[in-house]
């Protein structure tokens, strides 16, 4: 009996390892590929990421060697970079329509800004994200808003970005090929998501977009004067689609109060 026992034991035990095998490797391969999916989605160009690691025990998750392509016709194989990323969440949560993150670290972060007569690959980017935001392509279709409640929205209170490596190379007729080299200081955003939370594809654009305002603040005269003020028009596109989204939630909400405060009155008045 004792034997049988034993032996029940230890299936249960082998049973259960493989189980929690089974379980880390499918939650990587999942955040792989929401991670790959949303960066691609939001910025109009591949986004790939080299390995996922799942702590299951106390839900530490770790993302290493996301690279973001650089746009077609520009030299630099990547146009951002990111070495490892690692936040803690309830493992529970991953499940629910909501996930809230209180801290992510990010570090050995590389940003490519080119230009050409012909371009720049950070307008291509700017102009993926202005789309993201909503800002319809004439002859496009509009395209169908998602059903509520079918997208996971992510809160994340506070994002760090440290060791940010800027290179710019600029080139032009008149001076031909210009490049720099500079480090950015330590980056920290908060509230990303906002109160109610916002998909992935919206965070990523949040953090690209604080990496280009700050590297428009610190890249000095290794950015163009004409280059950079193409970079302040396209942020400033893609900050007022932000603020025109807002408003447009804040008036279907305010709708539906005034909504619900007629048939109240109605109910009322009978």
């Amino acid at each position: 009996m004792f034997r049988f026992l034993r032996r029940l034991f230890l299936v249960g035990l082998v049973l259960f390892v493989l189980l929690a095998l089974g379980l880390f490797f499918a939650l990587g391969r999942v955040l792989s590929g929401a991670v790959e999916t949303a960066g691609t989605k939001a910025l109009g160009v591949p986004v790939t990421l080299a390995g996922t690691d799942v702590a299951l025990l106390d839900g530490a998750l770790a993302l290493d060697g996301l690279v973001v392509a650089n746009p077609a016709g520009f030299q630099a194989a990547s146009f951002l970079e990111l070495d490892h990323a690692a936040t803690k969440v309830e493992l529970g949560s991953l499940s629910s329509d909501q996930i809230e993150i209180a801290r992510v670290e990010v570090s050995g972060v590389r940003l490519e800004l080119e230009g050409t007569p012909q371009g720049t690959n950070f307008g291509k980017i700017l102009e993926a994200l202005e789309k993201l935001k909503g800002k319809e392509t004439p002859g496009e279709p509009k395209p169908e808003p998602a059903p509520e409640g079918s997208a996971k929205s992510i809160k994340i209170g506070e994002l760090v970005l440290k060791d940010i490596a800027l290179h710019t190379r600029f080139t032009s007729d008149l001076t031909g090929s210009q490049e720099a080299s500079l480090t950015l200081p330590e980056l920290k955003l908060q509230n990303l998501g906002g109160k109610d939370g916002a998909p992935l594809t919206e965070i990523v654009g949040e953090v690209v977009s604080a990496l280009l305002e700050a590297s428009l603040e610190a890249g000095g005269k290794s950015i163009p004067l004409d280059a950079r003020k193409l970079l302040e028009d396209g942020l400033g596109k893609v900050q007022a689609q932000a603020l025109d989204k807002v408003r447009g939630e804040l008036d279907r909400s305010l709708e539906k109060v005034d909504k619900a405060v007629d048939k109240a009155l109605d109910k009322l008045f009978k």
